[in-house]
């Protein structure tokens, strides 16, 4: 191994940046890389090169990641005397200066200035696409948060996003009558691109400082079919082959709470006679699912058909599936009017639908769980059956059960 010396300090005039310095060939040779992160002088400790364990520094970043980075660079340092040594030749400053800089994707600090948000939120997605292996859908969703940046200024720059310009962004997603849950939802993706900034482009501006204060609604209904109308539909006479397709997919959702993501590969390898055994795309979790006789029957209808991927029914995209799911649900007489409330900003709005308007894939989900904790089953069975960790997504449900049984209850007092 080459001989050489790594040293990290705080660079005083630049706001106590963590800088790593190394030197090499006895001294002769030397060069120094900003680690991107502010420091607390007083929680860091000079003599172990490291910051005090538990710690935190400026803008809320941990000790835990800072010393994870200060870990990174000496890896790769070291990495980098490695090769050079395998081949018998020193390295010039230049050359460690480009192997450095190639294997951590820096950029000169020139051009981390002139790199506007919206080049870097696509670099994001793009990298977050690959190392958190997302869903289509959830691409789709940042790529439309990119869209919304595009608009609002696509030409602000990285070391122009600030708490201030958090708070003309949210003015503006409130003038394009976004709901407050919508932005919440696109303020929780952009303080995720934040953190990435910071840990790859050394952004250390304040805009992840800024918290919505917004009115929000947490009671809207529960979108799902009682039994009257899981049954009307399971049993209605359909005569197009793709909406019977549709139909039949969608009630084995309502009678076996799977998500589409998880039905959509469903193949037959996952079923025996008695359950189907999963695991699911969202959670990764493995779960096991007792048929019963509406499940075996649906499956029993297709086991002869042969479909790609040895799928067991008929799948279509999820988008067309909503479609001709709201067809299906209009045909059958699901009009009952829901209404819904949403803020944007301050402003209440009101809006009413038909039931079918507001049908989904989704739906079927909410549909299990409802009518199974109506029909008595315990939440904890059919949290083991839904993959639900604890109570917390369960409670909406049990309190539609506990109003129905109070309307059940009052038909005696009627009689």
């Amino acid at each position: 191994m080459i001989a050489h010396r790594y040293n990290w300090q705080l660079n005083k005039s630049k706001g106590n940046i963590l800088i790593f310095r190394v030197s090499w060939n006895r001294g002769k040779c030397s060069c120094k890389f900003s680690s991107q992160y502010k420091v607390n002088p007083s929680k860091w400790v000079q003599e172990a090169q490291r910051c005090k364990a538990n710690s935190f520094h400026p803008y809320n970043v941990s000790s835990t990641v800072i010393n994870r980075r200060i870990d990174e660079y000496e890896n790769i340092a070291n990495s980098i005397f490695s090769k050079f040594y395998e081949i018998g030749a020193i390295p010039t400053v230049d050359e460690f200066k480009l192997s450095f800089n190639t294997a951590t994707g820096r950029i000169p600090h020139v051009d981390q200035k002139e790199k506007t948000i919206c080049e870097l939120f696509n670099k994001f997605i793009s990298s977050s696409y690959i190392q958190n292996s997302w869903a289509e859908s959830t691409l789709k969703k940042h790529r439309t948060i990119y869209k919304h940046l595009l608009s609002f200024n696509e030409k602000l720059r990285l070391c122009e996003f600030d708490k201030e310009r958090m708070k003309e962004l949210h003015s503006f997603f409130i003038k394009m009558e976004f709901n407050n849950s919508y932005i919440e939802r696109i303020f929780k993706v952009i303080k995720q691109f934040i953190k990435w900034a910071k840990e790859n482009y050394g952004y250390n501006g304040n805009a992840d400082t800024y918290r919505i204060r917004k009115k929000n609604v947490t009671n809207n209904p529960i979108v799902y079919l009682n039994w009257d109308e899981l049954q009307n539909l399971y049993n209605s006479t359909i005569t197009s082959i793709y909406l019977q397709h549709v139909r039949d997919v969608f009630c084995f959702c309502c009678f076996t709470s799977l998500r589409y993501s998880d039905v959509a590969k469903l193949q037959r390898s996952d079923i025996t006679e008695s359950q189907i055994t999963i695991v699911t795309k969202k959670t990764s979790e493995s779960i096991t699912i007792e048929l019963n006789s509406y499940s075996k029957s649906i499956l029993d209808k297709y086991k002869d058909i042969q479909f790609k991927n040895n799928l067991a029914l008929p799948i279509i995209s999820n988008q067309k599936m909503n479609i001709y799911l709201k067809q299906l649900a209009k045909e059958n007489g699901l009009c009952t009017n829901i209404k819904r409330v949403y803020y944007t900003g301050n402003k209440r709005h009101e809006k009413t639908y038909q039931k079918w308007e507001l049908i989904t894939t989704h739906c079927g989900r909410r549909t299990f769980i409802v009518n199974a904790l109506f029909l008595g089953i315990p939440a904890e069975v059919v949290m083991k059956w839904t993959g639900h960790a604890d109570y917390t997504a369960m409670r909406p449900y049990i309190h539609i059960v506990d109003e129905l049984k109070s309307r059940e209850m009052e038909k005696f007092n009627r009689r």
